[in-house]
């Protein structure tokens, strides 16, 4: 048998589809005819409705055979299993599968195919997301899910009840084995698999050939969420479940962001590809180019820089992420990406350079990003502050040395203090808390951190015992307490130093947060909520409520806040705590080593330092050259007086430093903002990273 030869796709719209032969046994050859037709074709056409196929590829290999237009083609185990649960007993069926559809070996199909994959999902009267042939257990539950009739169906926030109806019906053992094998899929991993998803009129779950609407299962776990926490894999299915629901019933407002100067696409592409770093895709540079279609349409103030994320598969894996780093950075004028930069991450090709995030690799789901809890995701608008040379692949920007890293602790992989936990969990589910107990439990979670990591917190930190004395001493009864309120203003007077009042006003925070305790009864959602913000916490405890806000300001603050729970994001987890030569105390990645450096970079609205490494490959002395003549270059452009300030001072720097970045740290003093910094920091510095 011959095999089968793709025809050239002439029409700008033009798509493959697949006629499907009927079968009565499950175990017959696979047959179709692949027809030729346009998106445009199929819109017009009433009649001849298509269903696009989503599903994992799995294994590579084209080991089995399909047999198209009586010629033979070889596709995966996993496509050629949902062909044969796909296809009718005695109709043929139309089906668009991207594996046939789509010539994999055509780069430049592939690229305008991919750009209109939007398109081919819109267009579909069905989508099947098949998921492998399951288990009598998902049978039963998917046959259970289904609702009778359409006339019976509600959005999930209406819908309630399923679980129990589930369970009564088959059982609580069922019901438990059925959506554990669903939900841990490799489908929900996918990278590719959102946008198939969001992008769907009327998507199914199918396993083998039994089947249930998407929304019967996203209300299915939309109702467990409010019963209790939500593991990792139910937790995806509950945010695609939103995302699909968002984009059905709104569409993004596009008279809103016309004349709108902040980068909305840019920024929605950022928050979509981070929630999704780490997932499973074949193609690494299908990270972007899978979810660009979700982000709706850019404003024309953005399309400056929509030239370096188009998709063009002609590029290699590093060519891509770099050039999406660089579009992020540019469209920020920000420094936010380098939190992406996640422990234990695999660079994707050795000329990527250290400031592009490898989208493959996710970070362990202890670890939490620095930044991202710092919450300083603000935009700089027209504050130019970095710039670029040897063509695009050096940044340049200016920073303030604040040290170099002279002596490391042990990288931290384990709880904190288990104890404090434990104390933290049985206060919450008290019925009245005291003052006293809440000063008591204070008393215990800052003392047992300082003696579990005094050999590295002394002398740079200051033992909390005189700080938790002096504030039981304010607090010596309840009534009185609660009538004036929690106030720093006792700390004017006190004999405290600098460092000790830093610990305290985060105390009061801490206290300020729990007062409300008494108000309100807390869920296991509410007590992970509580926990998991230690940077910023809202002036009443529940996660509903809030108006003002405190930020926690020590590193020893930060060791009792990551001891509040044992299962959850963890700030210290894959980090280490690290002595600079200054007398300053840090928390750094665990990759850092002695001699690395710290520096601050001149970014009002990124006030997160920096670990840098030397650059150890030979730098070419016009590099130098070309690095300041780009900032003079930049000089000349319409500035803002406060960028024109900053690339002033930044031209009259004497030294270049060339570095690698290893990634976001915390500085003991440094944090939020020269009102609480120790003293003046280094020489201003050009860091040009490779």
């Amino acid at each position: 048998m011959t095999t089968y030869q793709y025809q050239k796709l002439t029409e700008s719209d033009a798509i493959r589809l697949i006629l499907l032969q009927p079968s009565t046994d499950l175990d017959s050859p696979l047959v179709c005819t692949l027809l030729y037709t346009s998106l445009t074709h199929c819109h017009n056409n009433l009649i001849d409705k298509y269903t696009a196929l989503s599903y994992v590829w799995g294994d590579a290999a084209r080991s089995r055979l399909i047999k198209v237009n009586n010629e033979a083609m070889y596709i995966t185990a996993s496509l050629d299993s949902a062909l044969r649960h796909l296809r009718d007993r005695h109709r043929p069926r139309l089906v668009w599968a991207d594996a046939i559809c789509i010539d994999q070996d055509d780069p430049e199909e592939r690229n305008q195919q991919v750009n209109q994959m939007g398109w081919v999902y819109r267009q579909a009267n069905h989508t099947v997301i098949y998921l492998g042939e399951g288990t009598p257990e998902t049978r039963l539950f998917l046959e259970t899910l289904q609702s009778k009739s359409p006339v019976d169906w509600k959005p999930p926030h209406l819908r309630r009840g399923s679980i129990e109806r589930v369970r009564d019906e088959l059982g609580s053992e069922v019901e438990v084995a059925a959506r554990e094998w669903i939900v841990g899929r490799p489908w929900f991993k996918r990278v590719w698999i959102l946008q198939e998803l969001v992008l769907s009129q009327d998507p199914w779950i199918q396993c083998g050939t039994s089947a249930t609407g998407w929304t019967c299962l996203y209300s299915h776990v939309f109702d467990i969420s409010l019963k209790r926490l939500l593991k990792p894999e139910e937790r995806i299915v509950h945010s695609m479940g939103r995302l699909h629901l968002q984009h059905r019933s709104l569409e993004w407002d596009k008279n809103e962001t016309a004349e709108n100067e902040t980068p909305w696409f840019a920024e929605r592409l950022y928050d979509l590809l981070k929630s999704r770093k780490g997932f499973g895709v074949t193609d690494p540079r299908d990270m972007l180019f899978a979810n660009l279609g979700l982000v709706g349409h850019a404003t024309e103030y953005e399309n400056e820089f929509l030239h370096l994320i188009m998709v063009d598969y002609q590029k290699n894996e590093a060519k891509v992420y770099s050039d999406l780093a660089r579009y992020f950075l540019e469209s920020f004028d920000d420094f936010r990406i380098f939190a992406l930069l996640d422990p234990n991450e695999k660079r994707c090709e050795s000329e990527a350079p250290s400031w592009a995030p490898d989208w493959v690799s996710g970070p362990p789901s202890q670890y939490s990003r620095l930044s991202d809890e710092l919450k300083y995701n603000q935009y700089s608008y027209d504050w130019k502050t970095l710039t670029w040379a040897s063509q695009s692949r050096v940044l340049v920007f200016g920073g303030r040395f604040l040290g170099e890293v002279q002596a490391l602790g042990p990288i931290i992989d384990q709880s904190l203090c288990p104890q404090i936990a434990r104390d933290f969990s049985e206060l919450l589910k008290r019925d009245r808390v005291l003052d006293r107990d809440l000063c008591q439990f204070m008393k215990s979670a800052f003392e047992q951190p300082y003696q579990k990591w005094r050999q590295w917190l002394v002398p740079w930190i200051p033992d909390p015992k005189r700080i938790l004395k002096w504030i039981q001493e304010q607090c010596t009864n309840e009534k009185d307490w609660l009538k004036r309120g929690v106030t720093s203003d006792w700390l004017i007077d006190s004999e405290m130093d600098d460092q000790e009042i830093l610990i305290a006003l985060d105390i009061e925070s801490i206290l300020f947060a729990l007062a409300d305790i008494n108000k309100v009864r807390l869920s296991d959602a509410d007590i992970r909520y509580l926990s998991e913000e230690p940077w910023s916490w809202s002036g009443e405890i529940h996660p509903r409520r809030g108006h003002s806000s405190w930020r926690i300001r020590s590193l020893m603050a930060q060791l009792v806040f990551s001891s509040f729970i044992t299962d959850g994001p963890n700030l210290f987890y894959s980090r280490r705590i690290a002595r600079l030569g200054n007398n300053l105390l840090a928390l750094v990645p665990g990759s850092t080593r002695i001699g690395d450096i710290v520096s601050l970079p001149i970014q009002d609205f990124y006030p997160v330092p920096l670990v840098l490494r030397h650059n150890l490959a030979q730098i070419d002395g016009d590099l130098d050259v070309e690095i300041r003549q780009r900032i003079d270059d930049v000089l000349r452009e319409d500035l803002s007086w406060e960028a024109r300030e900053n690339l002033d001072q930044l031209r009259g720097a004497e030294v270049i430093q060339h570095l690698t970045i290893v990634g976001e740290c915390f500085v003991e003093g440094w944090m939020h903002g020269p009102r609480y910094t120790k003293g003046e920091a280094g020489p201003l510095q050009i860091l040009a990273l490779h």
